[in-house]
C-alpha cells in the first residue's frame, strides 16, 4: 500500500483549517455547551432467528466503552454511538414563562457532522505501524462524516455514526490483506482517532465538542472464536477450524449489533454471512484459514 509520507502533516493542516473556519462562522466559545460523556455499547435484544431479527439499542445505563476495537476479517466500518449532552439551558426556563406563554427555545442542538483523524502508534508486526494510510482523498487521513440528530436543551441523547467509514475501512482491509499470513493473524495496530462532533443551534450559532481521543485496535480476526473456545483464550490449532464452515450455528447465539466491531463472534456466523469468491482485500471475502471447507 502506498504511503505519503507528508499525509501526517497535511492531516494536521486540514483539521486546522476545519477548526479555523467552523470557528469563525460563530461557534460557540463555550466548549462545555455540547459534551461528550463516552462511547454506549450498542446491545440487541434477542428475538427472531438466533436474535437476528432482535433491536439494538445503546446501553447508556452500563459503563462506556473505553476503547474500541475493529476486527477488519469481518467488516469495513466502524460505529461510534456517543452519548453527548446539550449544556444549555431551555430557553423558558430562562424566561420564566409560564406554560401557556411558552416560545420557541432556541438552545437545541442539531448535530451536523464529525470530524476524525487518526494517530497511528508502533504496533506489533502493524501494517500501519508509525505511518498514515492513504484514505480516500489519497493525501491526509482525516475525513468528515455528516450525521443528523437534535439534542434538546439540558438533555442527554446517544447518536450513532461510522467513526470509521466503508471507503476508509475497505484501505485498511486492503493493507492487512497484503500482509504474509503469518503477519495477518498476530499483528494489531492501535491507533487514536481524534474526533470533533459539530452542531447548530437554532439561531445559526454553530458549537463542537471538546476534541474526543478515542483509542482503538485494528486487528485481523482477533475477534473470532470457535463454537466450543472462551473468547480471548490461546490460538488453537489450524485444524480446529475446519468446523466453523461445517457445524451449524448454535441457537442460542445472538449477534452483536455490528459485527466485528468490539465483541467477540463465532467463526460459525462469521463463514455463514462471508462471501467465499471474494478478493481478501473486499468486504465481506471469506477468510480461507477460518472457513476452509467453503472453497
Amino acid at each position: 500500500m502506498k504511503i505519503h509520507a507528508h499525509s501526517r502533516a497535511r492531516a494536521a493542516l486540514l483539521v486546522a483549517f476545519v477548526v479555523t473556519m467552523t470557528t469563525s462562522a460563530c461557534t460557540h466559545e463555550n466548549p462545555e455547551t455540547l459534551l461528550f460523556l463516552g462511547n454506549a455499547a450498542a446491545i440487541r435484544l434477542p428475538g427472531g432467528g438466533q436474535g437476528i431479527s432482535g433491536q439494538c439499542y445503546a446501553e447508556t445505563f452500563q459503563q462506556f466503552r473505553p476503547q474500541g476495537t475493529f476486527d477488519l476479517s469481518m467488516n469495513n466500518r466502524y460505529m461510534f454511538f456517543p452519548q453527548l449532552e446539550n449544556d444549555l439551558t431551555s430557553t423558558d426556563l430562562i424566561s420564566g414563562n409560564g406554560v401557556q406563554q411558552l416560545r420557541q427555545d432556541s438552545s437545541g442542538i442539531t448535530l451536523t457532522g464529525a470530524f476524525m483523524w487518526i494517530e497511528w502508534t508502533a504496533g506489533t508486526d502493524a501494517p500501519f505501524a508509525n505511518a498514515a494510510p492513504p484514505v480516500p482523498n489519497g493525501e491526509a487521513s482525516a475525513w468528515y462524516v455528516p450525521l443528523h440528530a437534535f439534542i434538546p436543551a439540558s438533555t442527554k441523547a446517544v447518536a450513532r455514526f461510522d467513526l470509521i467509514p466503508a471507503d476508509v475501512g475497505e484501505l485498511m482491509r486492503a493493507a492487512y490483506a497484503a500482509q504474509s499470513p503469518t503477519s495477518r493473524y498476530t499483528s494489531v495496530q492501535p491507533a487514536i482517532i481524534h474526533t470533533i462532533i459539530e452542531g447548530k443551534m437554532q439561531d445559526g450559532t454553530v458549537v463542537q465538542t471538546a476534541m474526543i481521543d478515542y483509542p482503538m485496535e485494528f486487528c485481523w480476526g482477533c475477534l473470532l472464536t470457535l463454537p466450543f473456545s472462551t473468547p480471548g483464550v490461546g490460538a488453537e490449532a489450524e485444524a480446529q477450524y475446519s468446523v466453523c464452515s461445517t457445524k451449524e450455528i448454535d441457537e442460542q447465539f445472538t449477534p452483536p449489533c455490528v459485527v466485528g466491531n468490539d465483541e467477540y463472534v463465532s467463526c460459525t456466523f462469521y463463514c455463514a454471512m462471508c462471501d467465499p469468491f471474494q478478493d481478501l482485500a473486499n468486504s465481506p471475502k471469506c477468510d480461507d484459514r477460518f472457513c476452509p471447507s467453503l472453497l
